[in-house]
């Protein structure tokens, strides 16, 4: 015959608050981990991104014997074709279009890139690029990286 002193089927405050304590830290330690990853995702979109549009200048460049005057001549003779993105929220609000470097043999490049309200195209922290025909630099305004 055993002898119980008390009921044990129930949870303690403390129990409780240790449980909770412990599931906040672990949400909050993935949390961080989620922005450092997605961090890294664009930084890595952006070096493919800036890859493909300096290719797309050259190839203008080859094609036209010039330079471009500006990265919107570029998408307008369609070297690059970006898709419309509303930066604020994230959306698509226009048909995708895959970003397309024209040559003899029509090569479609991976990367998708997103154009504002303005005709600027975007690097993926929502920043336009920017393109200056008598240097032939191009770089973002994202101030960490534009020196890239």
């Amino acid at each position: 015959m055993s002898v119980t002193l008390g009921s044990t089927s129930g949870r303690t405050i403390f129990e409780s608050l240790l449980v909770v304590t412990l599931i906040s830290l672990l949400m909050g330690g993935t949390g961080f981990e989620i922005q450092r990853v997605d961090r890294r995702v664009r930084e890595t979109a952006l070096k493919w991104e800036l890859r493909n549009l300096r290719a797309a200048i050259s190839l203008f460049s080859f094609m036209n014997s010039r330079v471009p005057l500006s990265l919107r001549e570029v998408h307008e003779r369609g070297f690059v074709e970006p898709f419309r993105r509303d930066v604020r929220l994230g959306a698509v609000t226009a048909e995708p279009a895959r970003l397309r470097l024209r040559s003899l043999i029509s090569l479609d490049v991976i990367q998708e890139m997103g154009i504002d309200e303005a005709g600027n195209i975007l690097d993926p922290f929502g920043n336009p690029y920017v393109f200056d025909p008598e240097s032939g630099r191009l770089y973002t305004t994202t101030e960490e990286y534009t020196r890239w």
